[in-house]
């Protein structure tokens, strides 16, 4: 059973942000030199639902956005635009695990929040306030009085008129548009050296504006009542998603298995006969179009969802899964364009379907808004590949000899008056080279991450940090080591040793060499088992499973069965199948005191056994745990001396 994924409270964040920066000029591990700053003379500035943001880009709804760090890490990276993760009225899922597999394409199992409704609002109002601390501190060295960092959290939300019009779910929504009283207490929470920060004035309006997810058949007249009653009774802006669905059967078998050659890839003609069709959809649209108008509310559609296909190709189990990635986006990009040809060219649409930095520019020219991408981050760099995308979108603009957005759009599109019309004719064109377009393919998008022979280790592995990057909850982090064999004598009992008859007595050595420098591990609470890190992994084992496992709370460490730490001042509690061990630093002293289910034992600094206090009748065969208080100690040693992430979290009390 996974630890319970959680998050931490605003203060545990503000201190390890700021201790994190001031020593390695670092975020969350995301490193300053592939921050977003403003560096790039591409100027993508655009209005959404009111809030004039610096990029058009953000993460989709997802693994992305569900906790404080996620969304700082997608802000660093430059997104601006936020789709928040779905929830819904059933809030206690069991997601199965693992439940992302992103080897090439990308299927997935989890299609809702893991969180409660009430910390999911907890998490988006921490992640509202970090990113106006980040502000007021400066630390991306641009003055907080720029529009540089206004940002849009966009909601998403599903899946039935039922669920979404409960006094639950319509309390949550509610919350989001005004958050006065979560911001309050969280703010209420900051200790005195924050004093400062509760004079800044935040916004209460956490969002204005909800995507709705129309998943799992949902019929067309319960899709429009729900839309009516997010515009009519909540005042919320709406953008609708489409399901891939929306082309039919037959189109998107052509497409994938035809065209790009996915035809190990079985589809669902359940899904395809449950799901809305494009007539249904168009003529849902336009009656919506002229309500949304009389209740002066934004209404657009968003594509696409991911696609509902049969499981058998994955490392997941599930016998229905859900398709991202390169395929999608010529699927999602065909259902956009056809949508837009019954619509017309100025229906306002958003999309999220296999952006990565090689296509970005393309679909912005489609006059897109918000880009959102989900599956590429992912990939080997996490949160840091969004920088490929801005140094993309600059060396097009530079080429193309346009200041701004809207400048290449229109360039793009050779029409010098109506972006709308341009962005238009830049879809269509785009498509045409799409279906060709080897990137897409199967035979491009086959190859599996490298895996080594080699199994992955408690300690010692490549060090390569990739499990680090691909986290999208910066679950797994590094702390330093010094490299070098970490070794003591291997104590066995001996009722004929010693003046009372009875004793442990040094046999031979035990030996643990490190030569790396540094070591990984991984915080419970934010890791959900997705298995990500796994994935990308070259060495055999999963670091999620087989790395450190170390909580930040100890009522959490305490109620996990499996192995895992907690680390407290100078002290460490671990548990190794099962049985608790617990290692005591007496610095004064220089002794380490181990407590196990044996006795006690008291080591002097070079691991030598000075005495040994027994619980209980002890036998020949009987071994001291030399191996378990030796990782516990190179444990203990380099967490409280590391200022860098992870161990700066892990190092602070404890909270909420």
């Amino acid at each position: 059973m996974p630890a319970e994924l959680q998050g931490i409270s605003l203060t545990h964040h503000l201190d390890s942000i700021l201790e994190e920066f001031k020593s390695s000029q670092t975020i969350y591990d995301f490193p300053y030199s592939k921050m977003y700053r403003g560096q790039f003379c591409a100027d993508l500035t655009v209005n959404f639902h009111g809030t004039q943001v610096a990029t058009p880009l953000g993460p989709a709804a997802g693994p992305h956005t569900q906790l404080a760090q996620n969304i700082v890490m997608a802000f660093l990276g430059g997104s601006r635009i936020f789709e928040l993760k779905t929830v819904q009225i059933l809030d206690q899922l069991q997601i199965p695990r693992p439940c992302i597999d992103a080897r090439n394409v990308c299927y997935n199992v989890e299609w809702s929040q893991e969180l409660s409704l009430q910390d999911s609002a907890r998490e988006y109002v921490k992640a509202w306030l970090l990113l106006h601390f980040i502000r007021e501190f400066e630390l991306l060295g641009v003055e907080k009085t720029s529009d540089f960092y206004n940002v849009h959290f966009d909601l998403s939300a599903g899946y039935d008129l039922k669920g979404l019009s409960s006094p639950k779910m319509t309390h949550w929504l509610r919350q989001m548009q005004n958050a006065g009283e979560l911001i309050e207490e969280q703010m209420s929470q900051l200790p005195p050296r924050y004093q400062h920060l509760k004079k800044i004035k935040i916004p209460t309006t956490l969002s204005n504006s909800v995507t709705l997810s129309t998943f799992h058949g949902c019929p067309g007249g319960e899709i429009e009542k729900i839309v009516e009653y997010l515009m009519g009774e909540l005042g919320l802006h709406v953008i609708v998603k489409m399901n891939p669905t929306l082309l039919g059967l037959e189109r998107v078998t052509r497409i994938l298995h035809h065209d790009l050659g996915y035809t190990h890839i079985p589809l669902m003609p359940k899904a395809f006969e449950n799901d809305l069709n494009f007539e249904q959809a168009v003529s849902m649209m336009k009656r919506l179009q002229s309500k949304a108008k009389a209740w002066k509310r934004f209404l657009g559609a968003k594509f696409t969802n991911t696609l509902v296909v049969g499981g058998d190709h994955s490392k997941l189990s599930e016998q229905e899964q859900y398709l991202s990635g390169p395929p999608l986006h010529v699927i999602a990009m065909e259902a956009l364009h056809k949508f837009r040809e019954s619509m017309g060219a100025d229906f306002p649409v958003s999309f999220s379907a296999g952006i990565e930095a090689a296509n970005i520019v393309d679909t912005l020219a489609c006059n897109i808004l918000p880009v959102t991408v989900c599956t590429d981050l992912l990939k080997n760099g996490g949160y840091t590949r969004l920088s490929k995308y801005f140094k993309n979108i600059e060396e097009t603009f530079a080429q193309m000899e346009v200041a701004n957005l809207y400048q290449y759009i229109l360039k793009k599109g050779k029409i010098s008056t109506s972006i709308v019309e341009a962005g238009f004719a830049n879809t269509r064109e785009y498509l045409k080279t799409l279906a060709n377009n080897p990137r897409y393919h199967f035979e491009k998008n086959k190859r599996l991450p490298r895996k080594t022979e080699k199994k992955l280790d408690f300690f010692e592995c490549l060090t390569c940090n990739i499990c680090m990057e691909v986290c999208p909850n910066a679950s797994n982090f590094l702390f330093p080591v010094a490299p070098q064999e970490y070794s003591m004598p291997d104590y066995h009992w001996s009722e004929w040793s010693g003046p009372s008859g009875q004793q442990f007595v040094a046999d031979g050595k035990y030996s643990i060499v490190l030569d790396k420098g540094a070591e990984i591990a991984n915080l419970a609470e934010f890791c959900n088992e997705c298995s990500n890190c796994d994935t990308f992994c070259p060495e055999t084992g999963g670091p999620y499973l087989v790395k450190p496992k170390l909580f930040l709370q100890k009522n959490n460490y305490e109620k996990y069965l499996g192995q895992g730490f907690f680390l407290e001042k100078n002290v460490i509690f671990g548990k190794f199948d099962g049985v608790e061990y617990v290692l005591k630093h007496n610095a004064e002293k220089t002794q380490y005191e181990f407590l196990t289910d044996m006795g006690t034992f008291l080591f002097d600094c070079q691991n030598t056994l000075l005495s040994f206090v027994a619980k209980g009748p002890r036998h020949p065969e009987d071994r001291a745990p030399v191996d378990k208080y030796l990782k516990m100690k190179i444990l203990l040693e380099g967490l409280t001396k590391s200022s860098r992430y992870g161990a700066t979290l892990l190092q602070r009390d404890s909270g909420g």
